[in-house]
């Protein structure tokens, strides 16, 4: 009967050691999502599971056009490319609601009357990689680890690309268009998007509009619901 009592006790200690915890689901156990090949880790955010990396997939540009990147800190895309990035059933690239949703997650969001949201100091450090940031690093308390991979943007031609502010800002591009920016000699296309800055003089993260032309080169992330 001891024998009988042991071998019962041993079958549910390796059952519950190798198996799921009671109620947990497959999706729960995810910790990241393949993309085109790669492996990405992920991160749940309230409600919300982001990608924990910047995108380093097909399309794209390394920062100064270098021939290798840090993969954490990813490409820097057109609006084009991060729209034609193929993805798995349930993932996209984020919508405003999706950043305001992260930034909300981080702190106190202030609104002004643009309908920009921002999140100063210490909250913005909770979204900031502990790591590639020039100035004070990021806690990076949520888990978005946000590198600071910089931008790049055209000035009037292709041959005037260039590169700026790696180690002091990211900005990821959304889904979701912005108003048209009205100019002298007609009008521009804008795309909402968020930038988290950490200099002297700039240390926030801002959902807003920006200029969507093919001028502008920025870093992606994805995200499903949970």
């Amino acid at each position: 009967m001891k024998k009988i009592l042991l071998f019962v006790f041993a079958a549910v200690i390796l059952f519950t050691s190798c198996g799921k915890i009671e109620g947990e689901t497959d999706e729960e156990l995810d910790t990241s999502v393949t993309i085109n090949g790669t492996a990405y880790p992920t991160i749940k955010i309230g409600n919300l599971t982001w990608t924990a990396v910047n995108y380093n997939g097909t399309g794209g540009m390394n920062y100064n056009n270098e021939v290798a990147n840090d993969p954490k800190v990813g490409k820097l895309y057109l609006l084009t490319e991060a729209g034609a990035v193929t993805l798995p059933n349930g993932w996209r690239l984020p919508t405003k609601d999706d950043y305001a949703a992260l930034l909300a997650a981080a702190g106190t969001v202030t609104t002004d009357t643009y309908g920009y949201q921002k999140i100063t100091s210490i909250a913005n450090m909770k979204l900031r990689a502990t790591t590639s940031w020039t100035g004070k690093p990021g806690t990076n308390e949520l888990g978005f680890n946000a590198y600071a991979a910089g931008k790049g943007y055209l000035y009037t031609n292709p041959t005037d690309l260039v590169f700026s502010a790696k180690g002091a800002v990211v900005s990821f591009w959304t889904s979701t268009a912005g108003a048209d920016l009205k100019t002298g000699v007609g009008s521009i296309k804008t795309q909402w998007a968020v930038s988290i800055h950490n200099a002297p003089s700039y240390d926030y993260a801002e959902l807003s509009p920006s200029i969507s032309s093919e001028a502008y080169r920025y870093s992606i992330r994805f995200v499903k619901d949970n």
